[in-house]
């Protein structure tokens, strides 16, 4: 049987280290305890365990917001219970797809592989989704922070990531519904005499070919060179050229970028190609921040 669902997986991080340093016995008993917790945050959230992996878990929900919800209450809950001396922290994996789902109630397919490809990607305390279910989620004011997109395993085009925040700051717990959605920059271009203004939810296609948006020539650019994305209220440089994108910040830092992506951010100057050329036929940037 073929179905849609949101998809969770969440890991318990450094649970080796806990068997190193309490033994065997112990060790169990609190890693036990924490997927009990995690487990007990998927169904009270309407979700599914589909299994226990190890150190972690697998869930499905029928909605992408339970599964956004239950990732950041399973992240509470750990904060929150007392472990002895040990900080326990959790990262998880968040997706939104087709899965076959066999007798047994396991669940299989390219959306599960991306969710698992997801975790094992996110840093401990990161509860990264996919922009798959990030399109799912009702209302829309999630706190969420855009990532380079991830290259999966056998996938050809990239999967577009964000972070879901937990926190502001050390204090702060964000729960959906209660962020306002901020004010929106707006990211400004110029080639020379030319300018262009990006806001909020354009692209914006660079290269040769004549059905680029900004058409750009030198023999080091790329027929289709590079593409800008605006997610949540940044700025993505992802580049596609042979040749690569030499990225020049106000700050002096020098990045080249070759079949990846870049968060824009501040100001400086574009190199199509790869290698520095005359300031004329640079493309500046600038991304201006809206005022408080």
């Amino acid at each position: 049987m073929k179905s849609y669902v949101g998809l969770l997986f969440a890991d318990l991080v450094g649970s080796t280290r806990l068997y190193e340093q309490l033994g065997d016995a112990q060790a169990h008993k609190l890693v036990s305890r924490a997927l009990s917790g995690f487990c007990r945050e998927v169904e009270r959230h309407h979700g599914r365990v589909v299994k226990q992996l190890g150190d972690g878990i697998f869930g499905c929900f029928s909605l992408a917001s339970d599964a956004a919800t239950a990732s950041l209450a399973m992240h509470h809950w750990l904060s929150q219970e007392s472990w002895g001396d040990q900080r326990l922290t959790l990262r998880a994996g968040l997706h939104a797809g087709d899965v076959l789902q066999n007798e047994t109630g396991d669940l299989f397919g390219d959306a599960v592989n991306v969710t698992a490809r997801l975790c094992e990607f996110a840093q401990p305390g990161q509860l990264l989704c996919s922009e798959a279910l990030v399109l799912g989620l009702k209302p829309s004011n999630w706190p969420l922070h855009a990532r380079p997109p991830l290259q999966v395993r056998g996938r050809q085009q990239p999967v577009l990531v964000y972070e879901l925040l937990t926190t502001t700051d050390d204090r702060t717990l964000l729960m959906p519904g209660l962020t306002d959605q901020p004010p929106q920059p707006v990211l400004e271009l110029q080639l020379a005499d030319q300018r262009k203004a990006l806001a909020c939810g354009d692209s914006f296609t660079l290269g040769r070919a004549d059905n680029c948006d900004w058409v750009v020539h030198g023999q080091r650019i790329s027929r289709h060179h590079a593409r800008i994305e605006s997610r949540l209220g940044q700025f993505l440089l992802v580049d596609y050229s042979s040749n690569g994108t030499l990225i020049q910040t106000d700050t002096g830092t020098e990045t080249l970028l070759h079949g990846a992506s870049w968060l824009m951010q501040g100001q400086g100057r574009l190199f199509l190609g790869g290698q520095k050329i005359p300031d004329s036929r640079s493309l500046h940037f600038y991304v201006r921040q809206p005022h408080p």
